[in-house]
């Protein structure tokens, strides 16, 4: 009894008009998909999202984006070491190399997330790798050649990782310019798990790999990588430039 009223079972019964939006998820879902419902029956308009985000374009440009710059830079890291010991026998050299991919993050690493924050993130997700395609071209080179300097490799080097840097730093960011900010966990957990995946299985096939190719096989794989990625920065949805205020100046 509330307020002098009676509640009925009819009175405690849901408004099916209210709840429409849920019935239209459900059959949209059975529409596209073969999954037993019974297993989805508490977040039908999440499972929903779900099916759409793997159709919706962007994210399948930004997933093949994130694929690929995980693969370059397994590759990379991978080659760069062996031959650098083929040519110089030495463990200081290697060493040498892994300090100039480290470098960047330490020297370059505020400078390059202020600069990201204020330029166009499309603009220097497609420059960024543009410059690191021509450069890693260049290293591919000069490895391949007969006699190369140590001094011009660790350079090439430091600047391939300090573009890295940026574009990885200018792919984060143009995420939430994509993509709604309450979907942003589901999106870098899929993320995760492919360069998760590509670090583990990576090295086990590029060493099997190594058995029947060639050094340069693994560079020219690099260069592919970093070409595909301008593929697909380019044919991203254009985005604004985050504005400056003057006080920032």
């Amino acid at each position: 009894n509330l307020e002098g009223k009676v509640l009925t079972l009819k009175d405690l019964s849901p408004n099916s008009d209210k709840l429409s939006f849920v019935y239209k998820a459900i059959e949209l879902v059975k529409q596209q998909s073969d999954t037993p419902l019974l297993g989805f029956c508490g977040a039908p308009l999440t499972t929903l999202f779900y099916m759409n985000l793997l159709k919706n374009q962007e994210f399948q440009k930004m997933y093949a984006i994130n694929v690929l710059a995980n693969v370059s830079m397994t590759t990379f890291s991978f080659i760069i070491p062996i031959i650098l010991y083929d040519y110089t026998k030495s463990a200081i050299a290697m060493s040498t190399m892994r300090l100039m991919d480290f470098l960047p993050n330490v020297l370059l690493g505020m400078l390059i997330g202020v600069f990201v924050d204020r330029m166009n993130r499309r603009l220097t997700l497609v420059w960024g790798n543009i410059f690191r395609t021509i450069f890693s071209v260049i290293l591919t080179i000069i490895l391949t050649s007969t006699e190369f300097s140590l001094v011009s490799v660790y350079i090439l080097g430091f600047i391939l990782s300090s573009l890295g840097y940026l574009v990885g730093s200018a792919t984060n960011a143009i995420m939430p310019q994509l993509f709604d900010r309450q979907y942003m966990t589901e999106i870098q957990t899929k993320f995760s798990l492919v360069s998760t995946l590509v670090s583990i299985i990576g090295p086990g096939l590029l060493g099997m790999l190594l058995l029947w190719v060639s050094n340069a096989v693994f560079l020219w794989i690099y260069v592919a990588c970093s070409g595909l990625i301008i593929i697909f920065a380019v044919t991203l949805q254009k985005v604004p430039t985050p504005p400056t205020s003057k006080s920032s100046l």
